[in-house]
């Protein structure tokens, strides 16, 4: 009989990404073991203090205060890695999910819509409108950046009414929203969940970073659809 450790939690919270793939991994897993449908993941800036971005290097100050940044060149610059490392860990986990058989043979990726995004539109200013998203998966058509109004600006929850309607949940209606998301289109026909019956796969991820924006604040509400993410560098 092999002996095995029982797994730990990393309680060192100078490990910040570490245990952000450990998260990662195990919502994998969960989904290609059909253990849930649903996982919501919040990355918690305000208990991370001073961290580690890899290996070689730590950051000079907590996250918290990196994200409120106030213009300021060294926080934005050490910002820009932190932020680069995260996308470092969320293109692996579409990277894994892509190559990752589901039970009827298809790609999980296709069968799983992973939403990345803030609850700030700009950290530095506690901005809560004009909010940035990633959609990847779940059978859309991707490769797209759907940008809107930023004065007369589209409800994020239109999003979520598209990603319930493709959940097959009969909606037209959630929190602000009262239709579909223009310009996100199904490349993938049917809902997700069309054969509940026979177990099909029906998962979603949201990614909810607290207090952490991109060194350029974007003040445009965008959606970034992507099929991959090659642009990010290792």
């Amino acid at each position: 009989q092999t002996k095995t450790t029982e797994p730990k939690d990393i309680a060192d919270k100078a490990k910040f990404f570490p245990k952000i793939q450990l998260m990662l991994d195990m919502a994998r897993l969960a989904f290609e073991s059909d253990s849930t449908r649903i996982i919501t993941l919040m990355v918690d800036g305000f208990a991370t203090p001073v961290f580690e971005i890899n290996e070689q290097q730590r950051t000079r100050d907590g996250y918290h205060n990196l994200s409120h940044h106030g213009q300021s060149k060294e926080k934005l610059a050490e910002l820009e890695k932190v932020d680069l490392q995260q996308m470092r860990h969320l293109r692996d986990l579409l990277t894994a999910l892509a190559a990752t058989p589901s039970a009827d043979g298809a790609r999980l990726l296709d069968q799983t819509m992973v939403l990345y995004g803030s609850n700030l539109g700009n950290a530095a200013t506690h901005a809560t409108t004009n909010l940035p998203a990633l959609l990847a998966g779940g059978g859309f058509k991707h490769g797209q950046h759907l940008a809107f109004d930023p004065k007369n600006n589209t409800p994020l929850c239109n999003l979520y009414i598209t990603m319930l309607q493709r959940l097959g949940i009969e909606t037209d209606r959630f929190g602000s929203g009262t239709r579909t998301l223009s310009g996100l289109e199904p490349r993938l026909p049917a809902p997700l969940n069309s054969n509940w019956k026979k177990k099909a796969r029906v998962t979603s991820v949201a990614l909810v970073v607290r207090c952490c924006t991109t060194p350029r604040n974007t003040q445009q509400p965008a959606l970034y659809s992507t099929p991959a993410m090659p642009w990010v560098r290792r």
